[in-house]
């Protein structure tokens, strides 16, 4: 999808479809590890909470 929207005039940076879908990936992953970290602090504290 990205490929059709996307141009270079020259070689350098011919594969931007791969890049933006690479940058997608790495922030979802980011998002991803944040929330699982989000999720045990939470987990955490309740089982002090309760101790």
């Amino acid at each position: 999808m990205t490929d059709h929207r996307l141009s270079a005039p020259t070689d350098k940076g011919a594969n931007a479809g791969a890049a933006v879908a690479a940058l997608v990936v790495g922030m979802v992953a980011d998002h991803a590890v944040s929330l699982a970290l989000e999720h045990v602090t939470s987990f955490e504290r309740t089982v002090r909470a309760v101790l």
